[in-house]
């Protein structure tokens, strides 16, 4: 189930991208889609790294972009405004 969230947020992602012109993007949804597969149950994303060290993630980068760039184009990010709820949720005492 978490690789179909994943992989939600990911297909938001390249909607954003195709919206902004932005070339290559399919080819990193791959290979990330790939490497969490690799990666996961056992290893950890650098984010969640981040959240366990008490550091705040990047949200300003990566979710809150492209909530906002979903507005412009009137794309729905659904996944994206719910991973960046969940992410400041998380971190409100940090």
């Amino acid at each position: 189930k978490c690789m179909n969230i994943i992989e939600n947020i990911c297909n938001e992602i390249s909607q954003i991208a195709e919206c902004e012109n932005i070339s290559g993007y399919n080819t990193f949804h791959k290979h990330t889609i790939e490497s969490l597969k690799i990666m996961l149950p056992e290893g950890k994303t650098s984010m969640l790294q981040d959240i366990e060290n008490g550091i705040k993630p990047e949200l300003d980068i990566f979710g809150k972009t492209v909530v906002s760039l979903g507005k412009k184009h009137k794309t729905d990010t659904t996944y994206n405004k719910i991973m960046v709820e969940l992410l400041e949720a998380m971190t409100e005492t940090f």
